[in-house]
């Protein structure tokens, strides 16, 4: 896989064209996220929102490692856009989804993704995440208040002239927990009572409301918020395969190449960072490209080294810290992480 393509593997290492930074830059809109190519997809992936004029947030090509997956959230995209199409028919569009799998394998960036494909196509949409962190609190009967003034307030802002709104619940297992379990106490019950209330109240409103849980732990969520006009889609992320690493690490090097205006990474293998690459989530196969670069450039500080101009990291750099982040993970397993 040779090519004089700056963009590509095994590059020379000549800096970018300005007129191909500028191409990459522009992201196409397509009407239909279906008919994209891996091509256009390639043409649409660098975020240079300035450009673009839109915020700076991740549109649906900048999903990776998941062919299937990315048809799964492309379908959930129709649905939000086009709901008007749907009430034609009589019916409402799917309005509460819940993304589950291990940790790092997409799952807020999907909701991200959909949010940002949304308003790139000058959909007035807004977005609410909900943590314990900001919502919570120890004392009695406010954190259901709490949760009950969230969702007041994507109801205030449809209300106010915003066209939708999408309501992300993250690490969503402490909301969702078991009733009456033997880590949960009246307090959650009562707070699982309001969520409920509130999904069917979404359900029955003839609005684009949407929302989305993700959680790491599905068998800890309660079995009766999992049935329909509750929980109406659940989607699985699992970690990424061959083909899956092979196409995360390619994206992640043309995402720095572009951001660069240069080959910062050269004489890269991609079968091989696939192939050693196994049992790594989505969000650690791209950060490893990252961590390579940083660890390059901090040895240059270290040594005094005055060739920051023309600086680059090859395939050995990543597969070093593809060792470190191995060994890493193990002493983490050991003392009880996962």
């Amino acid at each position: 896989m040779t090519t004089d393509d700056p963009l590509k593997p095994n590059s020379p290492g000549k800096p970018l064209d300005p007129n191909l930074r500028k191409e990459f830059g522009r992201r196409l809109k397509p009407k239909n996220p279906r008919a994209r190519s891996a091509s256009d997809d390639e043409d649409m992936v660098v975020k240079t929102k300035k450009n673009s004029g839109y915020p700076d947030t991740s549109l649906l090509c900048d999903l990776r490692g998941n062919n299937e997956l990315k048809k799964e959230i492309d379908d959930i995209y129709l649905q939000m856009a086009n709901r008007d199409l749907y009430c034609l028919g009589g019916i409402q569009p799917d309005k509460s989804y819940l993304f589950y799998g291990p940790a790092g394998t997409g799952k807020t960036l999907g909701v991200r993704c959909l949010y940002g494909e949304l308003l790139s196509h000058k959909k007035s949409f807004g977005l609410m995440e909900y943590s314990i962190g900001n919502y919570g609190t120890a004392y009695i009967n406010m954190g259901s208040k709490n949760l009950q003034e969230f969702f007041d307030s994507g109801q205030s802002a449809i209300e106010k002239g915003v066209e939708g709104m999408i309501y992300f619940f993250d690490e969503c297992d402490v909301l969702l927990g078991k009733r009456g379990s033997a880590q949960g106490h009246k307090e959650d019950d009562k707070l699982l009572d309001t969520l409920m209330t509130n999904l069917q109240e979404i359900h029955d409103r003839d609005t684009s409301e949407f929302v989305f849980f993700a959680t790491n732990f599905r068998d800890a969520m309660d079995n009766a918020s999992m049935r329909a006009q509750r929980i109406d889609k659940q989607v699985e992320f699992k970690l990424p395969d061959y083909n899956g690493r092979a196409d995360l690490f390619k994206h992640a090097i043309l995402m720095t190449q572009v951001k660069a205006g240069r080959s910062v990474v050269r004489a890269y293998n991609l079968n091989e960072l696939a192939e050693k690459s196994d049992g790594l989530n989505c969000a650690e196969c791209v950060d490893l490209v990252r961590r390579a670069i940083k660890s390059r450039i901090n040895t240059m500080l270290h040594s005094g080294d005055d060739v920051f101009k023309d600086f680059f990291v090859k395939q050995y750099h990543i597969l070093d810290e593809l060792e470190i982040l191995k060994k890493t993970k193990i002493k983490e397993k050991k003392i009880g992480f996962k």
